[in-house]
């Protein structure tokens, strides 16, 4: 959208310096009818623009609203906001440019942080000695305390042995003095296996631990 308004003033360059005379009344009268014109050439751009909008478009735009647009682009400041809107707006864009290639690098700083971090974690763990074994050990302990405690319980039930029982009393004595490096699941186990073998006759196969 171009405005390219009639020649008003003469192109012979005689003619031009005779119409130095010309009075200011002249003149403001000249500049009004240049205005009116561009005023008229952008009015009917401007409708010719919105007819060729969709239909939507078309009524939320008044005749009025076009009105005041061609007289603003009539008289040219616009142009110059616009260009500056537009320095603005590269201005602002190369900034944000800026910020996502920083947040990018960011990003791909901390991605190789964590990625680093768990190599490490995983290299710490494999050389970490398994707890499978122990668990295992711990899991057969507490079976055999299981099992110590069901038969002493039983042999309590068939009366063969009781708390009162001298022989439990004085086993427990001596075996803590004599026996206190040993650990509480083995000293329950040899003093389960000591009484039986008293009162059963069956071997103590746990002399050795």
């Amino acid at each position: 959208m171009s405005f390219q308004p009639p020649i008003y003033y003469p192109t012979d360059l005689s003619d031009l310096h005779q119409s130095t005379t010309t009075t200011s009344v002249e003149e403001d009268h000249v500049d009004k009818e240049y205005f009116q014109q561009k005023v008229y050439y952008y009015l009917n751009e401007l409708r010719c623009f919105v007819h060729q909008a969709p239909f939507d478009i078309q009524t939320g735009i008044s005749e009025d609203m076009i009105a005041q647009l061609a007289h603003i682009l009539a008289e040219g400041k616009i142009f110059l906001t616009v260009s500056e809107l537009v320095n603005s707006q590269r201005i602002e864009e190369q900034i944000l440019h800026k910020q996502l290639i920083d947040l990018r690098s960011e990003q791909s700083a901390c991605r190789s942080t964590l990625r680093r971090k768990h190599r490490e974690e995983i290299s710490m763990n494999s050389s970490r000695p398994h707890h499978l074994p122990v668990l295992h050990k711990e899991h057969e302990q507490e079976m055999q305390i299981y099992c110590q405690k069901h038969h002493f319980r039983r042999l309590k039930i068939q009366g063969v042995i009781s708390h009162q029982d001298p022989l439990v009393v004085n086993f427990e004595c001596t075996f803590m003095l004599n026996k206190s490096h040993r650990t509480p699941c083995q000293l329950l186990i040899y003093h389960n296996q000591w009484i039986i073998r008293r009162r059963g006759g069956g071997a103590l196969f746990l002399d050795q631990m």
